[in-house]
């Protein structure tokens, strides 16, 4: 199942890609998509190359104006690299990615503790418990 899920998210790739161009921005979900389906499949090397292209779209597009979508799309992708790391028992970097992530949330949420910003304070005291 995951197979068919990741082959249908590189064809959407690809046309995103061909419409927009390969650097554009809106290119990076479907890279996200394509990271937790190889996480999902167990192919962690894969999974962490395609969290950190879609990162770095993400990044280089926050630097000029970003909506808060983006930027939790961001946020979302620090997660899923802070979750990457974990898995590979890298738990300080675990904990800088999952800080960063918070940051941003912090950016758009305020100092509200809605559900994202509490799931990500209880990744960071996980990965700090293992690295302290």
């Amino acid at each position: 199942e995951f197979e068919e899920a990741l082959a249908l998210f590189f064809h959407a790739k690809r046309i995103r890609e061909h419409e927009l161009g390969v650097q554009h921005y809106k290119v990076s979900p479907g890279i996200n998509n394509i990271a937790c389906c190889n996480f999902q499949m167990k192919n962690y090397k894969n999974a962490m190359i395609m969290f950190q292209e879609a990162f770095d779209l993400q990044h280089n597009a926050a630097k000029g104006s970003s909506t808060e979508l983006d930027l939790l799309h961001v946020a979302i992708t620090l997660s899923n690299l802070g979750y990457m790391k974990l898995r590979m028992k890298e738990y300080e970097e675990a904990s800088g990615l999952f800080e960063e992530a918070l940051l941003v949330q912090q950016s758009v949420f305020g100092d509200d503790h809605n559900k994202a910003i509490q799931d990500t304070l209880s990744n960071i005291d996980f990965a700090n418990a293992f690295h302290s």
